[in-house]
């Protein structure tokens, strides 16, 4: 599948951020885990206690986090 536009350069910088900790703030909460990985049409965020398969339409931004955040946040 081939995205054009904004939707191409918001996959591009997700990828980048793969295996990082990162915090996914959509509509109806956020979340905060590793970046595991980054599909056409969502992302997989994986937290201590679950994984998250969160559609890329439900995101409002994505921002890295230092690890420390990771570690004295819960789910």
């Amino acid at each position: 599948m081939r995205f054009v536009g904004e939707e191409e350069v918001f996959l591009y910088h997700l990828r980048e951020m793969k295996g990082r900790y990162v915090k996914v703030a959509m509509k109806c909460k956020s979340v905060k885990g590793i970046l595991r990985d980054v599909f056409p049409d969502h992302i997989l965020v994986v937290t201590r206690h679950r994984e998250y398969h969160i559609r890329l339409k439900t995101i409002c931004y994505v921002s890295p986090l230092a690890e420390h955040y990771y570690y004295h946040d819960s789910d």
